[in-house]
């Protein structure tokens, strides 16, 4: 073969925009995990789950600048690439048990590289663009807003991870071989509603009927790692049926965790405007020994800015559990709360009555 063949065909199968590779040149991996949150089962604890690709760019800088410093003076090195898990390993390029793209890029042999990435690939590719001002962006994203999603589909969630300055592939903790550090965050949120007795009473006999929680807006923009121009209101209701356990301990979820855009709970006047965002508990109760029950006529309306203990957003990469406590003495309602993160297994108390 010629050495103009030759060159030819290294340039077909190597992806490198700023160094020539050579034959000592070591092939980009990444070492890839997700930070520690509670969230869906397909995406648990901080293992990043080997079945689903994500997305990197990368932006090279000459040795002496930094990413903080002269990220406007960054070029592209890697546009835009899907890496997926190898399990068995590539002859020639890739060890077993490494995340890769499918087009090979070898670390420069000076300066170092910023990563952008992803995930899920197949969900984002074609929505999201790359650029050194402002990071990760998706022009417009909308979430589907089902009750039980964040539990169920596997691409409702979405993460990214940022690796700045890196020369080298670096040594992974867990199983994988060394690569680029690749610690995935959520970007949306979650919430999820149980409801119990504030007290044991045996005698009591509640039913949550369902959960409607109103002017939710549901697209926005991301941006500089955050959400903005959210718009598109939604209302979501889950209809529950469930019955409450007498023992005044023991929650029943009443609306499975579902994925949001974060947002805040403001009202917002306006054109595009809209009614503070809230929530309506339609329940009914009666006594045991009573064949019929009783329901508030519209059940019970609160805007998320009265719950005590909320702030004034829902934020990303949080899990915010709501629990209603349904009194059994006293007809008027009185919220109490408390916040939770998204790894947490508690969070806000609702009172109902007192």
């Amino acid at each position: 073969m010629t050495a103009t063949l030759l060159a030819a065909t290294l340039a077909s199968c190597v992806s490198n925009e700023v160094a020539e590779p050579v034959a000592e040149d070591i092939p980009i991996t990444y070492s890839v995990l997700q930070k520690s949150m509670g969230t869906r089962a397909v995406l648990s604890g901080t293992e990043y789950p080997k079945g689903i690709p994500f997305g990197s760019f990368a932006y090279y800088l000459p040795v002496g600048k930094t990413w903080r410093d002269n990220k406007a003076d960054a070029k592209i090195y890697i546009d835009n690439n899907k890496v997926r898990f190898d399990g068995a390993g590539t002859a020639g390029s890739f060890a077993a048990n490494s995340w890769h793209s499918d087009v090979v890029h070898y670390w420069p042999k000076s300066g170092s590289l910023t990563f952008f990435s992803y995930s899920p690939y197949d969900k984002l590719y074609g929505k999201i663009s790359c650029t050194p001002e402002n990071g990760l962006k998706i022009d417009q994203w909308t979430a589907g807003m089902e009750p039980g999603d964040a539990g169920v589909t596997e691409t409702a969630d979405l993460m990214i991870a940022k690796s700045e300055n890196q020369t080298a592939n670096v040594s992974s903790s867990g199983t994988y071989q060394a690569g680029v550090p690749t610690a995935f965050k959520h970007i949306l949120c979650q919430i999820e509603v149980w409801a119990k007795l504030d007290n044991a009473d045996p005698d009591a006999d509640y039913r949550v009927n369902s959960i409607t929680l109103s002017n939710i807006w549901s697209t926005a923009r991301f941006s500089n790692e955050r959400w903005i121009n959210q718009r598109d209101l939604k209302n979501v209701s889950h209809s529950s049926g469930e019955s409450l356990n007498t023992d005044g301990k023991t929650s029943v979820k009443v609306f499975p965790a579902m994925i949001m855009i974060p947002q805040n709970r403001l009202a917002v006047t306006g054109t595009d405007g809209r009614a503070a965002p809230s929530i309506t508990i339609d329940y009914s109760y009666k006594k045991q020994s009573e064949t019929s029950y009783t329901s508030p006529e519209g059940g019970v309306t609160k805007t998320f800015l009265e719950i005590d203990g909320l702030s004034q957003s829902w934020s990303q990469g949080k899990k915010y559990i709501l629990t209603i406590a349904f009194s059994t003495k006293d007809a008027f309602l009185e919220f109490d709360t408390s916040v939770s993160e998204w790894n947490a297994g508690s969070g806000v108390d609702i009172i109902v009555g007192d």
